[in-house]
């Protein structure tokens, strides 16, 4: 939705219809609602708008929440919601890719900060062309730079107490 030009709101609510449809028809076919939960991944896109992505995904985890609990979902580990993240194709530029790098780091910042499960971090060169060697190694490396130097992956929610992040969040869950 997300490469298509949705925005977070519009994200968000298609994420929480195609979860819900899952749950629907794989409790109908007799899965119970914690084996269904449990299973379900979302694989979100994430943009330059760096406060909006933080938000995004901060509120996607509570929609999710709700969503279980009006299933059923009984077991904590069944409501977590699973999120690998993709730095966005959208905002790739084909003719001075090395600016793609500086979109790249700020997606995947966005991403940890938001809660992210796991996550891809497309290399500069992606949209032009095959990847080299070099560009795939600048795109693992900023994953590493972000979760070693910058210790983001060792703090369990840095974006909480932010007012203005907390604000966007429940702004995009209602």
């Amino acid at each position: 939705y997300h490469d298509a030009g949705a925005n977070a709101v519009q994200e968000l609510a298609c994420m929480m219809a195609s979860g819900v449809e899952y749950l629907n028809r794989l409790t109908d076919l007799g899965l119970t609602a914690d084996a269904v939960a449990r299973r379900v991944r979302f694989n979100v896109p994430v943009g330059m708008s760096f406060f909006m992505e933080i938000a995004k995904l901060r509120a996607a985890r509570m929609l999710w929440a709700r969503v279980t609990s009006d299933f059923g979902v009984r077991e904590d580990d069944a409501r977590k919601m699973r999120v690998h993240v993709r730095t966005s194709l959208w905002h790739q530029t084909k003719y001075d890719p090395y600016v793609n790098m500086l979109r790249s780091t700020i997606e995947s910042m966005a991403a940890i900060i938001g809660g992210m499960d796991s996550m891809y971090t497309a290399p500069f060169d992606e949209v032009a062309s095959t990847p080299c060697a070099f560009s795939k190694r600048v795109a693992r490396n900023l994953q590493i730079v972000l979760r070693e130097e910058s210790r983001l992956g060792h703090v369990a929610d840095p974006a909480a107490g932010s007012y203005y992040i907390e604000t966007l969040t429940h702004s995009l869950a209602e």
